[in-house]
């Protein structure tokens, strides 16, 4: 086991050979760095902020996600529309819609036993907004 130190945060993922264990397993450390006042330090603020626009900019250079987007960001489409519009498999743009998703880049409401998708502009906004304010 690591000690941690009081002022410092960090999430630390690894993969270690646990006692008794013959194969490999993922470990996790977390530790917490704080301020005086019990705030982040902004670097940390500064790294998490580029970090997570990098992740949604890499969603977004995928070349099917950024089609879907398109399509659905002027009136909601359901899966299989989506895949017909864009010659794609259902089960494709399932996976394509659960990272978008995750991403909240995408709003989901279900009508009729289906799932309706639309691109969540607000979201949207602040991901180009956030990204401009990285670069200035």
């Amino acid at each position: 086991p690591s000690v941690i130190p009081g002022n410092a945060m960090y999430i630390f993922m690894d993969d270690d050979v646990l006692p008794g264990e013959s194969r490999f397993r993922p470990v996790c450390r977390i530790g917490l760095w704080l301020t005086k006042d019990l705030g982040f330090g902004s670097e940390v603020k500064e790294d998490y902020r580029a970090k997570q626009v990098q992740r949604a900019l890499k969603v977004l250079g995928d070349k099917s996600k950024f089609d879907i987007l398109l399509l659905i960001k002027d009136r909601p489409f359901y899966g299989s529309e989506i895949a017909k519009q864009l010659s794609l498999t259902t089960a494709t743009v399932s996976h394509h819609m659960n990272m978008l998703l995750q991403m909240k880049l995408i709003l989901v409401e279900q009508r009729d036993g289906k799932m309706y998708y639309r691109a969540n502009k607000e979201e949207l906004g602040k991901l180009f907004e956030e990204c401009i304010e990285l670069f200035r």
